[in-house]
């Protein structure tokens, strides 16, 4: 266990020091630093999850609903520090997907072949 723990800990200094991971931070810091791109964001998810219930649910989605989602899709496309961040996000969740796949595929190569129910 002691030698998965350190290999945990070699992995996340590496992944710490990965240039995606360090943009991702910058770019959190920098919209945390801005509460109207904080209130912005926060705006933009919760009318996001709104709609999204209304359509789960089979539920009718008013027009002002849906403008207003529009609205705030809009400012948050016209903000260059959220669109940072957004880009940050997706570089670091494509890096974290590679490192899992490899995972991945070590953890299959090691398994022991499925028993045949015959």
């Amino acid at each position: 266990m002691e030698e998965m723990l350190e290999a945990a800990g070699a992995l996340g200094r590496l992944i710490a020091a990965h240039d995606s991971y360090r943009r991702l931070r910058a770019a959190e810091s920098c919209v945390a630093a801005q509460p109207d791109l904080r209130k912005l964001l926060e705006d933009f998810e919760t009318q996001r999850r709104k709609i999204a219930d209304l359509e789960r649910q089979t539920r009718p989605v008013e027009v002002e609903d849906k403008r207003e989602l529009q609205r705030l899709a809009d400012a948050v496309h016209a903000s260059a520090d959220l669109q940072e961040l957004l880009r940050a996000q997706a570089d670091y969740l494509g890096v974290m997907n590679r490192v899992n796949r490899a995972i991945r595929q070590e953890l299959d190569a090691a398994a022991p072949p499925p028993s045949d129910p015959q």
